[in-house]
């Protein structure tokens, strides 16, 4: 399967996206099948391939140069290839997990040739690319000047905001869990623009708080959120209200904490319970759950208050 067979079957938008994410100029009134052809053609160029290898996170290119030496092994997911149209997603029959069918060109592609020159470039890039999955894992959204100066600070790295920026969105190019737009960089579970929009004007501004680094670099991981004391009452109640085993209300627990960080609001709570077949009986159970569930609610990190908790916006405004 070659890179023209992969992008006949995108749609002109998509071509037109991985058309400007690869610098291919000139599309704008080509036919599909020219715009296929040309996006073909640059993608099958080594620079091009070798800045994709570049931008794509480390697990994925591990699990690509491990491909490259055992080429008979099964198909994995590369979700970079995927979105540039080096490779199609599949669902194995009987599997629940979608692989990867690579194009010929990334299949063959000569990874001997990547020298010195590009492992350094890449390590520098992946130093970034994990500060700014921390940064919006942290914060949601932050402006590339406030990561300017908060990469200063953390590790010392100088550069202006349009650099980082560019560099952001050579990062973006890959499945790295941030877009970039309008010079600020921006957490993938915030993809509706208004949803952006609005959290950007509740946010106000500046971050309002910063981890220490080792805590902070945890927020990289999409899946995270800091163990708090306060979850473990919430926890007990799961178990003696619903009757769940101590991890059933452990996974509920921490659902409830993801929830709070990213959709910046306790009603949601209820509706997630609701879903999973978790409702209260009467109001004083209601009330007997916000107690619990009010000093965890003020201790988490919140994107609306550009990471800061509750109860430290409180400190700050009194």
């Amino acid at each position: 399967m070659t890179i023209l067979d992969i992008l006949k079957d995108k749609t002109v938008s998509e071509l037109r996206r991985i058309a400007a994410g690869i610098g291919c100029t000139g599309c704008s009134k080509l036919k599909k099948a020219e715009l296929a052809e040309k996006v073909a053609g640059r993608l099958a160029e080594p620079e091009t391939i070798r800045q994709v290898l570049l931008v794509m996170d480390e697990d994925e290119f591990k699990r690509y140069k491990k491909k490259r030496r055992h080429p008979e092994g099964a198909e994995q997911l590369f979700p970079t290839f995927d979105v540039q149209g080096y490779g199609r997603s599949i669902l194995p029959d009987g599997d629940f997990l979608p692989h990867t069918v690579l194009s010929d060109e990334i299949r063959d592609f000569p990874v001997e040739t990547l020298d010195k020159a590009f492992y350094k470039e890449r390590k520098e890039l992946q130093k970034l690319n994990r500060w700014l999955r921390a940064f919006t894992g942290f914060y949601g959204i932050i402006e590339a000047e406030a990561a300017v100066r908060l990469l200063k600070q953390y590790e010392g790295i100088s550069c202006t905001a349009d650099e980082l920026e560019n560099t952001a969105h050579r990062l973006a190019m890959a499945n790295n869990h941030f877009w970039v737009s309008n010079r600020l960089i921006i957490h993938e579970a915030l993809d509706d623009e208004a949803e952006v929009d609005a959290l950007w004007q509740k946010q106000q501004g500046k971050p309002y708080t910063a981890y220490p680094k080792a805590l902070m670099f945890r927020f990289a991981d999409i899946q995270y959120f800091p163990r708090l004391s306060q979850m473990e009452p919430v926890e007990r109640f799961m178990r003696d209200y619903f009757h769940l085993s101590e991890k059933q209300a452990r996974e509920e627990t921490e659902c409830i904490c993801s929830i709070l960080q990213g959709e910046m609001g306790p009603g949601e709570v209820f509706n997630v319970l609701a879903v999973d077949g978790l409702t209260f009986l009467r109001q004083e159970d209601v009330e007997a759950f916000m107690e619990v569930f009010a000093p965890l609610y003020n201790n988490i990190p919140l994107w609306a208050n550009r990471g800061a908790t509750p109860a430290e916006m409180y400190d700050n405004q009194h």
